[in-house]
């Protein structure tokens, strides 16, 4: 068993996978709202933050993937399976251990509002059928589907993301008729994209992801304009008065209240 073929290839499908899920990640959160929201409140993405989470999440994806790979040589090798099995094994392993990470650190920071069965419907479905592929051929042939990275990040973010800005109080219809289109999508991808040779699917996902970064600096957005007629201006007998609220502001750091620097001058 060559370990160190199969940790390179480990690294490269775990590369590939995390990229796939910071570009569904920047679609949600930084495309999609200005797609579907006109008069939203868009704050452009940090350049500094978005180069450093993409880094992150490269270098996530490598290590990850290297050390599933390894791992799955010295399982072959001490088991005396065939190279080509710990080789069909690693894409679920990779989509698994993504899978985990962003479970464990997504499901924690859910409100109350998204519904217990977006856990039991859609995320643990998809979590046990990537681990009954690592004990089984049969299991990952027929859950190769699932072990794609492109549909595993989408049951992962979608219905989170998309509930919580459009959906306070989601449904249990609402929940696969949303989640439809971006499964089309994500097939889609799945089917141009190539899984071997690992060479031929780097250039399609790393246009996805400049597409996507690019969207995410380039897109420019106008807010809506109101539909109403303007208010007429209030006779000049009424007083003019502006209300200024100030959340979080210590009075002892007032100078208004004695503080030593002129923060309050007026």
């Amino acid at each position: 068993m060559d370990w160190l073929k199969l940790a390179r290839r480990g690294a490269i499908e775990g590369l590939l996978a995390w990229m796939v899920y910071w570009s569904i990640e920047s679609f949600l959160l930084h495309v999609l709202p200005r797609l579907s929201e006109p008069a939203y409140l868009y704050m452009p993405p940090h350049a500094g933050f978005t180069a450093l989470l993409l880094g992150i999440y490269a270098a996530v994806g490598l290590l990850t993937g290297g050390l599933a790979g390894v791992a799955l040589a010295v399982v072959a090798a001490r088991s005396g399976a065939e190279a080509e099995s710990a080789a069909f094994r690693l894409r679920p392993t990779v989509t698994l251990i993504l899978y985990l990470l962003v479970t464990g650190s997504v499901l924690p920071r859910l409100p109350g509002a998204l519904p217990a069965w977006y856990l039991e419907l859609f995320c643990l479905p998809v979590g046990l059928s990537l681990l009954a592929s690592l004990f089984s051929s049969v299991w990952a042939r027929r859950c190769r589907l699932l072990a794609n990275p492109w549909i595993a990040s989408v049951v992962l973010l979608v219905l989170p993301v998309v509930f919580l800005r459009s959906h306070p109080s989601p449904t249990l219809l609402a929940g696969p008729v949303t989640l439809l289109p971006f499964l089309a999508a994500a097939l889609l991808l799945s089917a141009l994209i190539p899984e071997a040779p690992l060479r031929r699917a780097a250039l399609p996902s790393a246009s996805v992801v400049a597409l996507l970064l690019a969207a995410c600096f380039l897109l420019h957005q106008e807010p809506r304009l109101a539909s109403q007629p303007r208010a007429t201006p209030p006779p000049h007998t009424t007083p003019n008065i502006i209300l200024i609220t100030l959340d979080t502001v210590r009075a002892d750091h007032t100078s208004l209240y004695g503080y030593e620097r002129d923060t309050t001058p007026n």
